[in-house]
């Protein structure tokens, strides 16, 4: 090492430092009265002073999974056929199919445990299931897309495949079909054909109840999925940043992703809750705007919750960020134009009202039977309610979309000054309409926020049908 214009850098000093430990010691050896001296090459100073080596290889197995079917503990790690503790190592299985240079120390009873590890440098690769487009067989080539553009890696021939923690030896084409997870790709060697694949296919739970001693899973949204995870010799349980939970972590209403096979079962609880409003939904991309930010949903949940715009709640996401879980939260008072009053059916007397929202979609929705307006409870409801034809009014909705309050423009006696009012003082405040918009038939002064109602004749198809 060369020290340039006489100053010691950090940089020099830490290879003057790893050199020094890295130096083969001298042996001495001694023949009668006649001593010689050696370098002993399986010897340096950390080995001497500090029983620690260093060594390379490939990671083969970790708790739970392997490349050669050889099982170990949660605190061992296999690497090159040697078994190796983990001590303050983090995230070792994270390691399976790499290959690693790393410092291990030499204990007083032959064990050896890792104190450094270090990947060499090769081919790692993500995707996700959702941009994964074609899988032709070991020793061919998967097709997947990054920004939409088309792009292909070559699996070895004889790569291992492991899926949801269990090795597959059969039906190969089978496990690449991945429905909502990640695969990730290791080319150890880094020769351009990976040789490690393993797959996490993620079921996303609502849960329901959760049975710790039977190992039953149930789902809030499908109450016909059942998980049963009884059997499983190997048992996960993560935050969604990776950090180690026990099963007491799932509880109900808990959003969890679940990737499991006959011996693993791999859990992420995730608790990334906020709450907004619903300000657009496009079914096309299964995204919805809340608070400026677009998030991507769940088709089972969007199905499942009454998810619709200008509706504010509780949103919880799974590992990958989508939307899993709504729960209506604060006053989501929607203005609406009520079109038409009916019964459901007669048997089950189900008032509803049909509205003209303002998303532009006309909706039947049902009454609650405790439901008020104008701040008193609705005693005879089908006159109460067709009073409200062809007038507009604010509702409440609950979680299971029932209206629970109306705000007509009469002012009942439990409501205040703030409720919805029929004569609303001109201000200068706002945007006028004038005459020649054929809008009104007069000057008018609207707030900036006004919301208009283009109200369907009742001529019209539209306004008769749901259509």
């Amino acid at each position: 090492i060369t020290v340039k214009n006489d100053k010691l850098t950090k940089e020099i000093m830490a290879k003057l430092v790893y050199n020094a430990l890295h130096a083969n010691v001298m042996k001495q050896n001694l023949s009668g009265f006649n001593t010689s001296y050696s370098i002993d090459d399986n010897e340096t100073l950390m080995s001497y002073y500090m029983n620690i080596y260093d060594d390379k290889g490939v990671v083969e197995s970790v708790c739970g999974m392997s490349l050669n079917d050889k099982d170990v503990s949660n605190d061992q790690i296999i690497i090159s056929g040697i078994n190796y503790y983990i001590g303050e190592i983090e995230n070792a299985a994270d390691y399976l199919g790499y290959k690693l240079k790393f410092y291990y120390r030499e204990e007083d009873d032959d064990s050896r445990t890792l104190i450094y590890i270090e990947p060499f440098k090769m081919a790692e690769l993500m995707i996700m299931s959702e941009d994964i487009e074609k899988f032709e067989g070991l020793g061919d080539k998967l097709t997947y897309f990054v920004d939409s553009k088309r792009k292909t890696v070559k699996i070895a021939s004889d790569a291992v495949v492991i899926r949801n923690g269990a090795v597959v030896k059969e039906n190969i084409d089978e496990a690449f079909n991945i429905k909502n997870g990640e695969m990730k790709l290791v080319d150890g060697d880094n020769n351009g054909a990976y040789e490690t694949v393993i797959i996490y296919d993620y079921e996303t739970l609502v849960v329901n109840t959760f049975n710790q001693e039977k190992g039953l899973l149930t789902d809030a949204i499908d109450n016909q999925l059942i998980i049963d995870i009884s059997n499983c010799d190997y048992i996960s349980v993560f935050s969604e940043n990776g950090e180690s939970l026990d099963l007491s972590a799932i509880t109900k209403n808990s959003v969890i992703d679940i990737a499991y096979s006959e011996s693993h079962a791999f859990i992420y609880v995730n608790s990334n809750n906020f709450e907004g409003k619903i300000e657009g939904i496009s079914d096309k991309e299964r995204e919805m705007k809340i608070g400026g930010v677009s998030y991507k949903y769940l088709e089972k949940a969007y199905n499942h919750y009454l998810m619709k715009i200008n509706y504010t709640g509780l949103f919880k996401t799974n590992k990958f960020g989508k939307i899993a879980y709504f729960e209506i939260k604060g006053s989501n008072s929607l203005p609406g134009y009520v079109l038409n009053v009916a019964y459901k059916n007669e048997l089950n007397e189900e008032l509803m009202i049909k509205v003209l929202t303002t998303a532009g979609n006309i909706e039947w929705i049902n009454i609650n039977p405790k439901a008020k307006k104008d701040g008193e409870r609705i005693d005879n409801k089908i006159e109460s309610m067709l009073s409200l034809k062809e007038k507009v009014i604010l509702y409440n909705i609950n979680s299971v979309g029932e209206i629970t309050k109306i705000d007509s423009t009469t002012r009942g006696s439990g409501e205040d000054d703030t409720s919805l009012k029929q004569e609303m003082a001109l201000n200068t405040d706002g945007h006028r309409w004038f005459a020649s918009s054929k809008m009104f038939d007069r000057n008018v002064i609207c707030s900036p926020d006004m919301i208009i109602f283009k109200v369907p004749p009742t001529t019209s198809s539209v306004r008769d049908t749901d259509a």
